[in-house]
């Protein structure tokens, strides 16, 4: 056998090798296969479990990367309660607006609002999105009168509300 002949023979093995992988193993990257595996978590580990989800994606600063993965999260989820959407697109908006996306965090608190009581969302939950909704369309009015009704209520979110009427004018 010449040597060309011996050389195109394991051209062609090396080639069937990397095919034979790629079909069996198939074309995914490290990164494609952890958004694999976050997509896959239950709504309570993807949602509302601290490190977990896209949280850990939030913690090292990546908001627009985390928004992302929460909007396909909500794609991808065709079972999910409407509380939990409304959670999903408030924690979507809340990550873009840090980003510095304010229309597409707008978008994602619009839809956020709720027409109806939920167990999963909490009595005054309007007023929160409404305040932060405010905060970033510069409406100091709407801002501050979405935090009295959560001061009446006693909310828990009252104190970061507080923190966007300190913060007024600067960015989210």
């Amino acid at each position: 056998m010449s040597y060309m002949s011996r050389f195109n023979l394991d051209i062609i093995a090396s080639l069937g090798s990397i095919v034979l992988s790629v079909f069996l193993g198939g074309c995914t990257t490290p990164g494609a296969r952890e958004q694999t595996n976050l997509l896959s978590l239950p709504y309570e580990q993807f949602d509302q479990t601290f490190g977990s989800g896209w949280r850990p994606i939030f913690d090292q600063r990546e908001y627009a990367k985390a928004a992302r993965l929460i909007e396909d999260y909500l794609q991808t989820h065709h079972e999910l309660t409407d509380g939990q959407r409304k959670f999903l697109h408030l924690h979507a908006g809340m990550m873009f607006a840090l980003q510095g996306s304010t229309a597409r965090a707008i978008k994602h608190l619009d839809e956020a609002m709720t027409t109806r009581t939920s167990p999963e969302l909490w009595p005054d939950w309007n007023d929160f999105v409404i305040a932060n909704r405010a905060f970033l369309t510069h409406d100091l009015t709407a801002l501050q009168a979405a935090r009295e009704r959560l001061a009446v209520t006693h909310s828990s979110q009252l104190i970061f509300v507080d923190r966007l009427v300190q913060s007024f004018g600067s960015s989210y």
